[in-house]
């Protein structure tokens, strides 16, 4: 069997990087549309729970997923059909 002529192996690495970079590419946008949202609604929130507006933010930005998981959790309030059960 032979092996591959080399200007293959060359495309073929070259579109494996181009898949990872679109990947990395795609996670960071990702992450700053997470924040951008996690910071808009701490922005237009009448009250928060747990932490003052300034401390939430720093917590999205700084601790990012993270962060604003835990303020998204921290504000998720139970509906009545959730309350019954």
């Amino acid at each position: 069997m032979r092996a591959p002529p080399r200007e293959y192996i060359d495309a073929v690495e070259a579109f494996e990087a181009a898949v990872v970079a679109i990947a990395i590419m795609a996670g960071v946008l990702f992450l700053i549309a997470f924040i951008f949202y996690c910071l808009v609604r701490i922005s237009t929130a009448d009250d928060v729970r747990l932490l003052p507006k300034w401390a939430w933010g720093i917590l999205v930005v700084c601790f990012n997923p993270l962060g604003g998981v835990a303020f998204l959790l921290s504000q998720h309030v139970p509906t009545a059909r959730h309350a019954q059960s």
